[in-house]
């Protein structure tokens, strides 16, 4: 059987916020999805159509288990999924106060994946995948930092795509020199990198005198610095292409040595912000595994997020490709 998208990193049960607009004391009651960024992207990518499976792990307990089962539900192939003994399925509680206040609350003490090691990714037949989504949080912490670099370089050999979706979560690092050296480094065997202004920053936090952290936060940090800077650099070591996600502006596509690309996205009013980038980045991979130009595949990713945007969940709410034509034709179009 074959694959188009292979997703490796973190994986989590989520509790959204019941009381959309309430202060975090003030929850009562919350819902309960899968998550982490490469499991959303997985299952927003296979909703569209594409044959995706999902590289990571869980705790040998009831919440493993409530992940492996929605990711059955959804399609997605678990075939890659691995059960660590003693460690705890990754958890997130999550707030809710639109339009942009989302408190979370990270329980990831001895996150099972990243107990991933080289000799199971070894096992994986790569052949079987047209494109390979890191996520940059499994690059924080060896052996699965070793792990992803190992098949990422396995995946170049193969001439597989690798993407990278930098997904800057600090907490997830020891501190910000270990995780500019390692990104960096990590982009030498990257393809295609996707990722905000703030996250494209982050890459150059040590080499950039002009970059500063502006507000800390435990998921975003909030990065000031010439992003043309970052973005010059980066090509210089072999990424081919980079999409900067711009939120509710869409986003614009970088490619070396060609005037810059902006894509614009489509109005919407948003409820929960959460995820989006997630969808944006299913749908830019449906349209790039599909030929599509990077412009349409970027309006797509653009609709996917704006789509999500309106919705209060996560993957559990990503559109069918029939679904999110019916948006993008009733809005204008590609």
């Amino acid at each position: 059987m074959s694959f188009d998208l292979l997703s490796f990193g973190r994986c989590s049960i989520d509790l959204y916020s019941k009381q959309i607009g309430s202060n975090f004391s003030d929850i009562n009651s919350f819902s309960a999805y899968i998550g982490g960024s490469p499991t959303n992207i997985s299952v927003c990518s296979q909703r569209l159509g594409l044959k995706t499976a999902l590289l990571s792990a869980v705790g040998d307990d009831l919440t493993g288990k409530f992940i492996m089962d929605k990711l059955i539900k959804e399609n997605v192939s678990t075939s890659n999924m691995f059960v660590i003994p003693n460690t705890k399925t990754n958890l997130v509680l999550c707030g809710i106060i639109p339009p942009d206040q989302f408190p979370l609350v990270f329980y990831r003490e001895k996150a099972p994946e990243n107990k991933i090691t080289v000799a199971l990714v070894e096992k994986i037949h790569l052949d079987i995948f047209k494109a390979l989504l890191m996520s940059g949080t499994a690059l924080s912490e060896s052996p699965c930092r070793d792990a992803a670099i190992h098949l990422s370089k396995k995946a170049k050999q193969k001439n597989i795509p690798v993407i990278l979706d930098i997904d800057f979560r600090l907490i997830a690092w020891k501190n910000l020199e270990e995780y500019s050296k390692v990104i960096t480094n990590y982009i030498k065997i990257t393809d295609i990198l996707i990722g905000t202004e703030e996250e494209i920053l982050s890459v150059y936090l040590e080499g950039n005198e002009k970059v500063e952290i502006k507000n800390d936060s435990i998921t975003q940090p909030k990065l000031v610095g010439d992003v043309n800077y970052a973005i010059d650099n980066i090509f210089k070591m072999g990424t081919k292409l980079i999409i900067l996600k711009k939120g509710m502006d869409g986003c614009v596509i970088y490619e070396s040595k060609k005037q810059a690309q902006k894509v614009p996205s489509y109005k919407v009013n948003a409820v929960n912000i959460l995820g989006a980038g997630d969808a944006f980045a299913a749908g830019f991979i449906f349209g790039y595994l599909h030929g599509w130009s990077n412009y349409k595949s970027c309006r797509l990713a653009n609709a996917c997020g704006a789509w999500l945007v309106t919705k209060n969940g996560c993957c559990n709410v990503a559109p069918t490709f029939d679904e999110i034509s019916v948006f993008i034709n009733s809005n204008g179009g590609y």
